[in-house]
């Protein structure tokens, strides 16, 4: 009996662990935000490009945050009509 508990404790607290470790995990620093332009070009990294088919996406990355309370999705876009997708040649 007092066997099965001790195991069922061990098993518990091996899973709860990870758990745990990652609640406690400090957060990472905010990335320090950038004021112009300029400052973005210095720290802009393209990376390796994704490709799917006929279509080739070079991810561009930056260290510093940007405001992106303007953005709007694809979705968003296409829905409210401020975007339309096109084929080249059309």
């Amino acid at each position: 009996m007092k066997r099965d508990w001790v195991i069922t404790s061990l098993l518990l607290s091996l899973l709860a662990a990870p758990i745990l470790a990652k609640t406690l995990a400090p957060l990472p620093a905010p990335a320090p935000k950038g004021e112009s332009v300029g400052d973005f070009r210095q720290s802009w990294r393209v990376l390796e490009p994704i490709s799917r088919r006929n279509l080739t996406i070079y991810p561009v990355v930056s260290a510093l945050a940007a405001d992106t309370s303007g953005y709007i999705t694809l979705d968003e876009g296409t829905a409210s009509g401020q975007v339309r997708i096109v084929e080249r040649g059309q």
